[in-house]
């Protein structure tokens, strides 16, 4: 754990500027961001389908926020249903 996190800090300081630069662009750093979760739902159980049921989730969660719903009762509603 040592010699990995010395790597990372000699790998990430020079890059810090990189990292500034991709997460101030919306257009870098939002398909990052899908990228990285169709990754993570698919290493769970190695199923497909699993990314389009995250997806239907991930458009009920933007349509809630455009209609200023609370976040709490439907995130407590979808782990129950889950």
């Amino acid at each position: 754990m040592w010699i990995g996190n010395l790597m990372l800090i000699v790998i990430n300081l020079p890059l810090v500027g990189l990292w500034v630069a991709c997460c101030a662009c919306r257009i870098v750093i939002v398909p990052m961001i899908v990228i990285f979760c169709c990754i993570g739902v698919y290493s769970l159980n190695n199923a497909p389908i699993r990314r389009v049921g995250d997806g239907d989730l991930g458009v009920v969660g933007l349509l809630a926020v455009k209609h200023d719903f609370e976040p709490a009762p439907m995130y407590g509603a979808l782990c129950w249903v889950r």
